[in-house]
């Protein structure tokens, strides 16, 4: 089972780094990238219910998942562990 938290996505950064790992690291992004269009259907169904923020967020995560994969599909590592570090940022709990 995957879990998308703020450790498997550093742990994924961390390892688009290495450069060692691309296929498997591909194919990881590639599953997170599938989870997440499910949610953003979801989402958009019950817009009607909730409102369009969570669809709104979820638009704004696939497209910087989209990116980070397509900048690992070109050996742009570094582009790619940029993109990430973006998703780990917004998944920082809130503190007060």
């Amino acid at each position: 089972m995957l879990v998308i938290d703020q450790n498997s996505m550093k742990a994924l950064r961390d390892r688009v780094l290495l450069r060692e790992h691309a296929s498997d690291c591909l194919a990881e992004l590639r599953k997170v990238i599938e989870i997440k269009r499910s949610l953003q259907w979801r989402a958009d169904a019950a817009y009607a219910c909730v409102g369009g923020s969570v669809a709104a967020h979820l638009s704004w995560e696939l497209k910087e998942l989209e990116d980070a994969l397509w900048a690992l599909e070109d050996g742009r590592n570094q582009e790619a562990a940029a993109k990430l570090d973006e998703m780990i940022k917004i998944m920082e709990p809130v503190t007060k």
